[in-house]
């Protein structure tokens, strides 16, 4: 049982007789995953001064970084099924790692790129042609619904896709009965849990918060992809030179590639029709952030064979960059505070989430003060926005500068900010000089 993210939603979750607490709504997965860091920092806040929430908050930032490498390891091998070489593999790969929200949200507490880890392992090896592949498939799938139980949509695709797999080494009945052996269990668990906990085997936490309709969809469709404020191609601009992909897949990987893009649209159009349209406190789209490596397994078909094209690639490469140093060098919170505060003194909205969090970014720049003049954001007036009562605003959004800022060094948290900023930018100009040295060898020509 947890406390409700908001005392007065209370009323939408199912009601626990005596408590104010609800049933956790989110996966079961997730509390495998969250359990041992808990434990932990209940034991180390034992032997230390430090107050257990803090050191619980500093582990948990840390879970989602080894799914994220494993993510980028299946999306590496899945690059070279589709026909890649090694090096553009690579280069696709560090493209994911730093050029996408990949970056940002490996770096919160947020289950996306968890998700999109197991996505990826599940069409690893559904791209494949391997006997036994099905129930290593049955396996990755059913890590996917123990994290979220909207995944079960992926469920007719993949057996659609049962008979149209042209692996003959196994009879059809053999590959349909290993696509359900964790398949079967992980649901049988998941209904048993929800029975025990709300007498219902369909109740799974969210109670009358469990809302799709078609205005949702007419209101999100659009704004999803093409908005400053959640568009997925505007806060990952890499991806619109990667859809250019889907018009030069070769004959050979057409299958492959069209399963890709029936995973994408299946998920898209769910998530448009889904209640929320910010996905909570999230930078840019967070419902379609698992599909963020997908939407770019185009980019393996994008010819590169002359001058323009690669600096076409590289420009708007690094503008996709400079965005997630900008969302992951800042606090999501701290960007919609600011988005509040403006609306309380001037009644009037500011920029656009993804122009404001650039702004702040740069902002960050020049000063660790969590004081900001309202026209930084696109609004009219000397009015100044003042954050400083909250501790993590100070400065960048990086465990050293949160320490510095608790221990009362203030004063220090700037440069602490500004050397690690420094030392994470050589390093991405180091990783991608050796990931493209063969690219810029070409360009000198």
């Amino acid at each position: 049982m947890i406390d409700p993210p908001d005392k007065s939603a209370i009323v939408n979750f199912p009601i626990l007789p005596g408590t104010d607490k609800i049933y956790s709504p989110y996966g079961i997965g997730l509390s495998f995953i969250f359990v041992p860091y808990v434990i932990a920092g209940k034991l180390l806040s034992v032997i230390s001064t430090v107050e257990e929430r803090i050191i619980i908050n500093f582990l948990i930032s840390f879970y989602n970084i080894p799914f994220a490498i494993m993510g980028l390891w299946f999306f590496k091998k899945i690059v070279i099924l589709l026909g890649g070489t090694e090096d553009r593999a690579n280069i696709m790969t560090t493209t994911l790692a730093l050029g996408t929200g990949y970056w940002k949200y490996t770096t919160t507490d947020f289950s996306e790129v968890t998700q999109a880890s197991f996505l990826l392992g599940m069409l690893y090896y559904l791209l494949q042609n391997n006997k036994g592949k099905w129930l290593k498939i049955s396996f990755w799938f059913s890590l996917l619904i123990l994290i979220k139980l909207t995944y079960f949509i992926f469920l007719p695709v993949l057996c659609l896709y049962l008979f149209w797999d042209n692996e003959k080494s196994e009879p059809l009945i053999k590959k349909g009965l290993n696509l359900f052996v964790f398949i079967i269990p992980t649901g049988m668990g998941i209904a048993t849990l929800n029975y025990l906990r709300f007498n219902n085997i369909f109740e799974s936490g969210y109670g009358s918060i469990i809302k799709f309709s078609l205005d949702f969809f007419t209101r999100d469709w659009f704004g999803y992809l093409f908005s400053f404020e959640r568009g997925i191609f505007f806060f990952n601009p890499i991806i619109l030179v990667s859809i250019l992909g889907f018009l030069f897949v070769p004959r050979e990987k057409r299958v492959s590639i069209i399963l890709v893009g029936i995973f994408i649209l299946v998920w898209y159009l769910v998530m448009c029709f889904w209640v929320s349209w910010q996905g909570g406190y999230c930078w840019g789209n967070r419902l379609l952030v698992p599909i963020i490596p997908l939407l770019l397994l185009p980019l393996t078909f994008v010819p590169c064979k002359n001058f323009f094209t690669k600096m076409l690639l590289f420009s708007v490469l690094l503008v996709s960059i400079f965005i997630q140093f900008s969302a992951s060098f800042t606090k999501i919170h701290e960007i919609i505070e600011i988005k509040l505060k403006i609306q309380e003194l001037k009644e009037e909205s500011p920029s656009s989430q993804l122009y404001r969090g650039v702004d702040l970014f740069i902002h960050k720049l020049k000063t660790s003060k969590a004081e900001y003049p309202v026209s930084n954001f696109g609004v009219q007036g000397a009015q100044t926005i003042n954050l400083t009562e909250y501790d993590t605003f100070h400065g960048f959004n990086l465990w050293i500068v949160h320490l510095l800022n608790h221990a009362g060094l203030k004063d220090y948290s700037y440069l602490a900010g500004i050397i690690l900023l420094s030392i994470t930018i050589i390093l991405c100009i180091a990783l991608f000089i050796n990931k493209t040295k063969v690219i810029i060898e070409d360009l000198k020509h």
